[in-house]
């Protein structure tokens, strides 16, 4: 029995790590990414999409990629609910979800929006080039 309560905590261990670190709070995500000189990477989502959840249920299996995002980009999940947590006249879009990349200094967009597939992740990965540092 205390061999399967290890295993078990083991295994909630390695999925609780395997995660992008969403931030809830659009503006505290802008400060972190300007203070980190990192890229802003913003989901918009649909609470009720299926393909909305679908996309952040199969994150989980790629943990590779999530460790890249997490090191390159500071990011942020955006509801398109009621509440608006972001500002949606900036990241403006009728599919979801959708992925945005922004410079945080201006927010300017560094690419044009994808929707978020774990594919469009990658091809970001390898084409958006990390962020300059300016004195």
């Amino acid at each position: 029995m205390r061999m399967i309560g290890i295993l078990f905590g083991i295994v909630v261990g390695v999925h609780a790590g395997a995660s992008i670190r969403w931030q809830g709070n659009y503006d505290k995500a802008l400060a972190q990414a300007r203070a980190e000189n990192k890229a802003l990477m913003v989901l918009v989502v649909k609470p009720a999409s299926a393909a909305s959840n679908q996309f952040l249920t199969r994150l989980r299996h790629f943990p590779k990629l999530i460790d890249r995002v997490n090191r390159r980009w500071v990011s942020v999940i955006a509801m398109d609910d009621h509440r608006r947590n972001y500002p949606n006249e900036l990241y403006y879009t009728t599919t979801y979800p959708t992925l945005f990349w922004v410079d945080p200094r201006d927010e300017r967009f560094l690419t044009s929006p994808v929707t978020a597939t774990p594919e469009t992740l990658r091809h970001a990965l390898v084409n958006l080039k990390p962020l300059r540092r300016y004195p």
